[in-house]
């Protein structure tokens, strides 16, 4: 029994040592997981693509992702369970929140120990929702009739498919007949075809997104007219002359039946199946063919296109579909012409430009640009005149005196692009100006006359007197070229330097002139300005009107005859007739440079045009060295016909201006 008992024990411990020798398996490898990919999301599903890698011998558990709202989700989250190869794997998250941002990680699990792939984070879409109306079916045929919908969208989506769906039995869907209207979310207008006479049928309107969700309008219905023996057929004409805002096209119809056309043309849009709703044209009516202009249209924009006609029964019948892309607009150019400068002073002159354009665009900006170095730009002094296309009319101010200038026009069009007219220069008056300092104060039967060259554009002079009491005076005024001549009061002074406005007696504009004036007691002043870019030549006289002899007593009658005339050089010739008469007497002034004059009798004058010796009486080209200048002479020649004449020597065009009076004895 003790043997027994013995061996027993001894069977125990080998049985204890020996299961104590065994363990279990380990695993000899290890595997990674990628951060998962995540893509296809939409309003409450999502897609994770997720890369596992593996070494040596492991055997999964589990696999899949995990996610929720919060960082670093577990498993305890919600989950996939996509098996236990050691593959990658693609897991499908759904039952999710629309709008919501989500936190996901890739997991595997082996031996009971669970590993995460890195977080990445997404969110999901906005609810999409669409309301659909479908539109009134019109234009009911036979075989047609004319439909559509209009919509408004809640949410984030995209329609990707329009039209309307139809079929003998409600809630048609778009497995059945349906129209193909493009897509986006404006209106559109749909035509039912392959319809059979007589039968009713139902159509919805409807719209599919880009999460393929199929959305449907109210339903309708409708039957068809009963066949016809007549019927309508329309060809839309090839589109041609396309402009970037125009194009033409145009239909045949061909009619059997007793049915007559009461409204054709064509329609058009930027979708699909464009309808008499859309754009149209109106051709009359009749079956004749017709063609149409389409006008109005965007630049570079691709148009849809068809024939229409409308019989008598209102039914509208459509013609082939064509579409074609207006033209890009033309280039849009301008051209600048630059004024002349004109008024020219010590300070300012005037100037502008005229514009001309092609293509499409619009002129936002335009003046002048000025500079003291050329090609001067709108960054250099500029004025602002305006917008348009108009000429304009510029005041340069500002400037120094006796300085060249250089000047463009200049217009600035609506893309900012600007374009300058050629190039003008001038140079303005030098300070010339002044005040003869000692005035004149005891009126003479001469009681002013002075001869004045003023050199530049601007430049004035100004001759001083006084007048004690009431006193009649007759002034004459000549000059080489154009020039201004006033007399003034002390407080125009300033106007007239500045040539501003200012008032004042016998004033002239131009090359000549003679008036009797009436100055009451005080201060005035002689001034003239001259009127061209060079020197000029300019004589004023001033007299007393009561200076002719008390025995011999006159009245003024008339300016007989006054003239400015340029007579070219090289021996060129200018004469003025006139008539001594007895009753009256005649007084004569003048002014020119480098001509001779003379005064001769009316049977010389051949002789003097031919250039022939000629007699004469009186001889200017010894008064006043040589010039011409007759002066305020009185002219004392025997009764007849005579003639004022000058002969040019020299080798430059000259100007000569004369006036004679006539004043009649009593």
């Amino acid at each position: 029994m003790k043997i027994f008992h013995g061996f027993l024990v001894f069977i125990g411990l080998l049985m204890v040592i020996n299961s104590c020798s065994k363990k279990d398996p380990q695993p000899t490898g290890s595997v990674s997981v990628s951060a998962g990919v995540v893509s296809d999301i939409t309003v409450s599903a999502a897609k994770v693509q997720v890369a596992l890698s593996s070494t040596g011998t492991i055997t999964l558990e589990a696999k899949g992702v995990c996610w929720g709202t919060t960082e670093n989700p577990t498993t305890s989250n919600a989950k996939t369970n996509d098996g236990t190869s050691l593959s990658s794997f693609t897991s499908q998250l759904t039952g999710l929140t629309a709008a919501t941002n989500y936190f996901v990680r890739a997991y595997v699990t082996s031996s009971g120990k669970t590993t995460y792939g890195s977080q990445v984070t997404f969110k999901t879409l906005a609810s999409f929702q669409v309301t659909l109306t479908t539109t009134p079916i019109t234009s009911v045929l036979s075989t047609s009739a004319s439909s559509g919908g209009s919509m408004t969208l809640s949410g984030t989506g995209t329609v990707t498919a329009k039209g309307v769906c139809w079929s003998l039995s409600s809630s048609p869907t778009i497995s059945g007949s349906k129209t193909s209207d493009g897509s986006g979310t404006s209106s559109f207008t749909s035509t039912l075809t392959g319809l059979t006479a007589n039968t009713k049928y139902f159509v919805r309107a409807f719209v599919s997104d880009d999460s393929g969700n199929t959305f449907y309008g109210n339903e309708l219905s409708f039957t068809s007219d009963q066949a016809s023996t007549s019927s309508v057929t329309l060809t839309t004409n090839p589109i041609t002359s396309i402009t970037f805002s125009s194009a033409i096209s145009g239909g045949v119809i061909t009619v059997t039946g007793n049915t007559s056309i009461t409204a054709k043309g064509i329609c058009w849009s930027l979708n699909t199946a464009p309808a008499i709703s859309s754009n149209k044209t109106n051709e009359g009516s009749g079956s004749a063919s017709f063609s149409s202009n389409m006008t109005g249209l965007a630049v570079n924009t691709k148009y849809f296109v068809r024939a229409y006609a409308t019989d008598n029964s209102s039914n509208t019948y459509y013609g082939s579909e064509l579409s074609f892309t207006t033209s890009a607009a033309p280039q849009f150019t301008v051209t600048v012409t630059t004024n002349a400068v004109t008024s020219i002073n010590e300070s300012s002159g005037i100037t502008g430009g005229s514009i001309t354009t092609s293509g499409t665009g619009s002129i936002s900006s335009k003046g002048v640009c000025w500079s003291v170095t050329s090609s001067p730009t709108t960054a250099n002094s500029k004025t602002s005149d305006g917008s348009g296309t108009t000429s304009f009319t510029s005041s340069i101010s500002g400037l120094a005196s006796g300085t060249k200038y250089y000047v463009r026009a200049y217009a600035t069009d609506n893309s900012g692009v600007t374009s300058y007219g050629g190039e003008v220069s001038f140079t303005t008056a030098t300070n010339d100006f002044w005040v003869n300092p000692n005035p004149v104060t005891t009126p003479t039967t001469n009681f002013i006359d002075f001869t004045q060259t003023l050199n530049n554009l601007g430049s004035w002079y100004m001759q001083g007197f006084t007048v004690s009491g009431p006193t009649q005076f007759v002034s004459r005024f000549t000059s080489q070229y154009k020039a201004d001549c006033a007399i003034i009061t002390a407080d125009q002074v300033d106007n007239f330097k500045n040539n501003r406005s200012f008032t004042g007696y016998a004033i002239f504009d131009d090359q000549f002139g003679t008036n009797y004036i009436t100055l009451n007691a005080g201060s005035y002043y002689y001034a003239m300005r001259n009127q061209i870019t060079s020197a000029n030549v300019l004589r004023a006289e001033l007299d007393l009107a009561v200076s002719l002899p008390a025995s011999n007593k006159t009245t003024y009658y008339d300016n007989y005859f006054q003239h400015s005339e340029i007579v070219g050089k090289n021996g060129g010739k200018l004469w003025q007739p006139f008539t001594i008469q007895s009753r009256f007497r005649y007084f004569l002034d003048g002014c020119n440079s480098g001509l001779k004059g003379y005064i001769i009798k009316a049977s010389e004058i051949d002789k003097f045009k031919n250039g022939q010796t000629f007699s004469y009486y009186t001889d200017y080209s010894s008064d006043q060295v040589d010039n011409a200048q007759p002066g305020f002479n009185e002219i004392n020649l025997p009764l007849g016909d005579y003639f004022l004449v000058f002969v040019n020597p020299g080798t430059v065009d000259n100007t000569v201006t004369y006036t004679m009076d006539r004043w009649a004895v009593q």
